[in-house]
């Protein structure tokens, strides 16, 4: 009888062996899926930003072309775009070059050089 209860409790202790080998080797896998299913997911989100930037921009070059389009829908604007792109002038129209003063101020009224910090203090020490 004893003899028969050891090789039944071998043979349990074997069974419950490859039942937790088994779990681990499921467990191993099911993480494996997940963590390569994270990565495509990761890249995927990446792609997604790229794309959508891309768009943006894309939208944006389209908006450009399309304002492009609308100024050469009229004689004017075409007028405007050769004279531009190919710098050609109609007879009797001459090149006039605006040069500014360094000294001069775009502003048109003079901006102090010293803070009021400094006009303080030389307000209330004159030496």
């Amino acid at each position: 009888l004893r003899r028969q209860r050891s090789s039944i409790s071998t043979w349990g202790f074997l069974l419950r062996a490859v039942g937790v080998c088994l779990l681990v080797l499921i467990a191993f896998f099911a993480l494996r899926g997940a963590w390569n299913m994270y990565g495509r997911f990761a890249t995927a989100s990446l792609e997604r930003q790229a794309s959508e930037q891309e768009l943006a921009a894309l939208e944006a070059r389209n908006a450009q072309v399309a304002a492009a389009v609308g100024n050469l829908s009229s004689e004017r604007g075409v007028e405007a775009e050769v004279r531009e792109r190919y710098g050609v002038a109609k007879p009797g129209e001459g090149k006039i070059e605006i040069i500014r003063d360094e000294g001069e101020v775009e502003s048109g009224g003079d901006i102090p050089t010293e803070n009021i910090f400094m006009r303080a203090w030389h307000a209330i020490f004159r030496w």
